[in-house]
């Protein structure tokens, strides 16, 4: 026999692919001078000519013919999987995961080797225990329609290389295979079985509710009529949702996954999985509506959804790579890469710190007052029609528009709007507001209104604080202050400009917006 070196990745499928290089059998001679007095034996004894020599075909079964599989795991379970239509059930009802039952047939039904260690089982006896084969690490048991049984035996892994030890029924010899066929058969009953995803329809989710060890948070999103998902926090307090954040917890609740299954949810498994006290419990509202998907034949097609809430329990047991979850009885592994802003939010981080960012929202409109004054920048669009009345699309198909923007009805260019709308979104808080702090009875110095193509209206007052600060309303709730300079900068730069559009000065008003 001829060991393989050990490769730089473990590769588990296919099972029958030859894994050894014809390069490797110039080595054999020095191999044989580090390999026990067993294994020298078997290399010396037949050397093949190539690598598809070492390789052979113990059986080969017609899946139909398969009645039911029994799987023994030494120290671990024994449970018995039956076949029917064409895929594996545990316990003759539960359905196992359509690719775990894809592999354990492959490997059942075509029984591959990639070396042989032994012809004849003699030849190695004493070292069985060695292999894991004596008792075999893994022992399935495989029944088929015309009674007759057989046997494959599973040792451990065949040291510095990708395969594992094997022994079937039908054949006095021991090999190698690929060791993924003993991944598949080590999994627990629980791993076994097929996990249902919860079907969140995240465009009809209409409120979350995190609570964690920052406390209990609440989000409220609307969709407006451009089809812009505005999010709002109502708990503990009412107030905007930095855009971002709200971004990232919907791609978050869109690309949530359960993982693989640890069992049932019980007093074991609670304290096993860290349930007991759980770190995060995430509640989902889904009002009723239309979603779209994509059917088995790759169409689009619309389909109802009805009302229903989630409710998702998360743990922590110590993997730096998973959280576990509970839902519906059981619990689950689940990535923590694409859950942790379902778990690690709170109300004091989710809060809007730049007021006039909405995110991917395209304005209709921005108004700026001060006193009296007011400026009112305003893009419309309208569609590209062609000679033949028809829309005029891109090569994607979408709508090409036109788009035009007014102050105050005169024409200006579309860089000023577009500088405008940056420099606004860029606008940060400068600090939280003291507590005591009330603007009763005070006037705004500025008054920002942003309406966005959907209708959603976000507005920002601005009063004063201090010598040096403002302190921000934004939709009718006072929690931060900004710097004066930093606020003034941006606006009484937009009012500058705005002198010089009106008095049709456009080449000086461009100069100044780019910074000349």
């Amino acid at each position: 026999m001829q060991h393989p070196p050990k490769k730089s990745s473990r590769k588990k499928h296919p099972w029958l692919l030859p894994a050894l290089l014809t390069a490797l059998l110039a080595a054999a001679a020095a191999v044989l001078l580090l390999l026990p007095k067993w294994k020298q034996q078997a290399v010396s004894s037949a050397m093949p000519d190539s690598p598809a020599d070492r390789q052979k075909n113990l059986s080969q079964t017609d899946a139909a013919t398969l009645l039911s599989l029994r799987v023994q795991q030494l120290n671990g379970e024994d449970y018995i999987l039956q076949y029917k239509d064409g895929s594996l059930l545990l316990d003759g009802n539960t359905p196992v995961s359509e690719s775990v039952s894809a592999e354990m047939l492959e490997a059942v039904t075509l029984i591959s080797t990639t070396d042989q260690v032994a012809a004849d089982v003699e030849e190695v006896r004493e070292h069985l225990t060695d292999m894991g084969l004596e008792p075999p690490q893994i022992t399935v048991t495989a029944t088929y329609s015309d009674g007759r049984t057989e046997t494959l035996k599973i040792g451990g892994e065949v040291p510095e290389t990708t395969y594992r030890y094997l022994r079937w029924s039908g054949d006095p010899g021991v090999y190698m295979g690929d060791i993924g066929i003993g991944e598949v058969f080590s999994m627990t009953r629980n791993r076994l079985i097929a996990v249902e995803q919860p079907e969140i329809s995240t465009a009809l989710v209409d409120t979350v509710q995190l609570e964690n060890a920052a406390g209990t948070v609440s989000v409220r999103f609307t969709v407006d009529s451009a089809g812009y998902a505005s999010a709002a926090l109502t708990a503990p307090e009412n107030y905007p949702m930095d855009a971002e954040k709200a971004q990232s917890l919907q791609s978050a609740l869109n690309n949530f996954r359960l993982g693989t299954p640890e069992g049932m949810l019980t007093d074991e498994t609670r304290a096993q999985y860290g349930l007991e006290t759980p770190m995060a419990v995430l509640t989902l509202h889904q009002q009723a509506g239309y979603a779209s998907r994509t059917n088995d034949e790759g169409q689009l097609v619309s389909e109802e959804i009805s009302e229903r809430n989630f409710v998702f329990t998360f743990g922590d047991f110590g993997s730096d790579y998973f959280y576990s979850c509970a839902y519906e009885g059981r619990v689950y592994q689940v990535s923590r890469l694409l859950t942790e802003a379902l778990v690690q939010g709170s109300w004091e981080s989710w809060c809007a710190t730049r007021p006039a960012d909405l995110g991917t929202a395209e304005l209709r409109s921005i108004q700026i007052i001060r006193g009296s004054g007011v400026l009112e920048w305003q893009k419309t669009k309208t569609e590209r029609v062609l000679a033949n009345n028809q829309l005029e699309t891109d090569t994607d198909g979408n709508v090409i528009y036109d788009e035009a923007v007014a102050l105050n009805g005169e024409a200006a260019a579309a860089e000023q709007w577009d500088t405008l709308v940056d420099r606004l979104a860029a606008l940060t808080v400068s600090g939280k507001i003291p507590a005591d702090y009330s603007a009763e009875g005070k006037s705004p110095r500025w008054q920002i209104v942003l309406t966005t193509e959907g209708g959603t209206v976000r507005t920002i007052a601005a009063y004063p604080l201090d010598t040096f600060s403002d302190a921000l309303m934004v939709d009718g709730v006072i929690r931060y202050y900004v710097h004066i300079e930093a606020l003034d900068s941006v606006l009484d730069h937009a009012a500058d400009m705005a002198r010089l559009i009106v008095s049709g000065r456009m080449d000086e008003a461009m100069n100044g917006y780019n910074g000349k």
